[in-house]
């Protein structure tokens, strides 16, 4: 009886299981019915929706396969946008181009040679490595400044410091240790701008204390000044507005320079340490440390490196900014160095306490070459300064005379060339980038002390033009190459 019982009841589950699979699948058939119809409606709405959009379009007007004409396209439409290599390639033709014409204008006297070309563009190519070395110094060998090409500019009541002259050649300007600044027309040498000293209770910008160094970007937008007040002030050269006062430096600035084609600028301080600012985003960028005393000039020329002159630590510092590193030069037979100049990217020339003018290779710790008593016995150099990139450098110093320098090629010597008369402290050189103009800040006493006063002096500056001198025909070699780094 147990056993028809189980039956029973396992016959009773597997109908209860058919039952329910039953309506499962009659749920399913239903569901798919649906779906089928949904599929079959939208499909019939779709091709009704194509069909009314072909109708609007056929009355419209719309324009089919059958219909469309071929119409050429024009030249702009077949035009690629030009690939890195097509443009280098238009503008190098288009530089030999500009090239040819200047060569040909220049060629008077001569016929034109293609040859020109490539000198030319090799010289471009070597300014721009900081290779280059243009000679200039012998055609001023034995020749002398007519007195009616010198413009000379009275205006300030103390000592000059320092002095600018503007990239274009038109204009230039004065610090001077009565704190105000001046700026210059070249040709007639009339005030366009004058800089006061800022008094208490004067409301304007300005130095409250010496003016030691001034600076001026290449483009002729701002004009830096600084001095004993450790104060740098940045000025719009054309307006003379006051755009901004940095602060940093926790002695007197002795020196500024902004890198060339740039608006990063170079301060030297009392307080041993270098700075670089950032104008075109006015803003501080670092500090280099390294000099054992405090800093008395700094330059620098396209590359980012800096050239300073340690003053009483008798060294000069080559600093470069990328690699992060120095290289030091010393010499133990000299004085205070008090300026310094770069000639090119690796060589420079310093000047002494003890009237000795030293050429210096970044290649070598040591001195290339030095002239001892430049200026005579006793005469300290105050001020060096060079044309870029050439063998033509100047000197001045206590003597009231300002001397020209031919730097013998691989720094091997000195050759005087010419000798200008400047009365007083000659503080402060500067040349055009072409030499063609020479100014000089002139004055009593030094610029960075009152060591000793020349009464017969007048603080005075004074403007040479060089440019009828450095175009007579020279004999000389062609362009030396500089060994590079």
């Amino acid at each position: 009886m147990d056993g028809d019982a189980f039956f029973r009841s396992t016959a009773k589950v597997a109908k209860s299981a058919k039952i329910r699979a039953e309506k499962q699948g009659a749920s399913q058939g239903k569901r798919g019915a649906k779906s089928t119809r949904a599929q079959n409606g939208g499909r019939a709405k779709h091709a009704k929706r194509v069909k009314d959009k072909d109708d609007d379009d056929f009355e419209a007007g719309a324009v089919f396969d059958d219909d469309v004409v071929d119409v050429p396209l024009s030249d702009e439409s077949d035009d690629e946008p030009e690939s890195a290599a097509e443009k280098r390639v238009r503008m190098a033709r288009e530089l030999v181009a500009r090239f040819e014409a200047e060569e040909a204008d220049d060629a008077d006297d001569r016929d034109f040679d293609g040859d020109a070309v490539a000198q030319r563009l090799k010289q471009d190519l070597q300014a721009q490595r900081g290779v280059l070395r243009r000679t200039l110094a012998p055609k001023l060998l034995g020749q002398t400044v007519e007195e009616d090409s010198v413009i000379t500019t009275l205006g300030h009541r103390l000592p000059l410091t320092c002095v600018v002259l503007a990239s274009d050649g038109e204009t230039f300007a004065t610090g001077s240790k009565d704190g105000s600044i001046i700026k210059w027309n070249r040709y007639a040498g009339l005030k366009l701008h004058h800089w006061k000293r800022k008094r208490k209770g004067d409301s304007h910008h300005g130095h409250t204390g010496q003016v030691r160094c001034l600076a001026l970007s290449s483009d002729q937008q701002y004009l830096a000044s600084a001095g004993t007040e450790a104060l740098i002030h940045v000025w719009n050269y054309d307006t003379g507005a006051h755009v901004k006062q940095f602060r940093g430096h926790r002695g007197p600035i002795n020196g500024l320079a902004f890198r060339l084609n740039t608006l990063q600028l170079f301060s030297a301080s009392e307080d041993r340490t270098i700075k670089v600012w950032g104008l075109a985003e006015m803003t501080y960028i670092e500090t280099l440390y390294g000099h054992q005393e405090g800093v008395a000039a700094v330059d620098v020329l396209h590359r980012e490196r800096a050239v300073s002159c340690g003053g009483r630590d008798n060294s000069v510092r080559l600093w470069k900014i990328v690699e992060e590193s120095q290289l030091v030069f010393a010499t133990k037979n000299s004085a205070s160095m008090d300026c310094v100049a770069m000639i090119s990217e690796i060589h420079y020339v310093a000047g002494d306490q003890n009237g000795s003018l030293l050429l210096w290779d970044m290649n070598r710790k040591k001195p290339c070459y030095t002239l001892r008593n430049a200026h005579g016995d006793g005469s300290w150099i105050c001020s060096v300064a060079a044309v870029p990139y050439s063998d033509l450098i100047a000197s001045g110093g206590t003597d009231g005379i300002i001397r020209l320098w031919q730097v013998i090629d691989k720094l091997k010597g000195l050759k005087l060339v010419m000798q200008i008369e400047a009365p007083g402290y000659v503080n402060a050189l500067k040349f055009a980038a072409d030499g063609a103009l020479l100014v000089a800040a002139l004055g009593k006493e030094h610029r960075l002390g009152r060591w000793d006063v020349l009464g017969e002096a007048k603080n005075q500056c004074k403007v040479y033009d060089l440019q009828a001198l450095l175009s007579r025909p020279d004999d000389s070699s062609d362009n030396d190459d500089m060994a590079d780094n």
